[in-house]
């Protein structure tokens, strides 16, 4: 039976590491927002603005 003093030690190390991968997570994510926000987002409207524009240009040769 381990005696108090290690199973204070275990407790620390597991919420301590319990921490740091909450910690890695919630970094990820923020890092992931503000990509997505920083370069996903002008890409997704660059990409539709090139879309519709192809579109117009298509219509336009089929109506003629």
């Amino acid at each position: 039976m381990p005696d108090s003093e290690t199973l204070r030690q275990a407790a620390l190390r597991s919420s301590w590491r319990r921490d740091h991968r909450v910690g890695r997570r919630r970094r990820w994510w923020r890092w992931a927002v503000w990509a997505l926000l920083r370069y996903g987002l002008p890409l997704l409207l660059l990409a539709g603005t090139v879309t519709a524009v192809v579109i117009i240009a298509l219509a336009h040769t089929l109506e003629n």
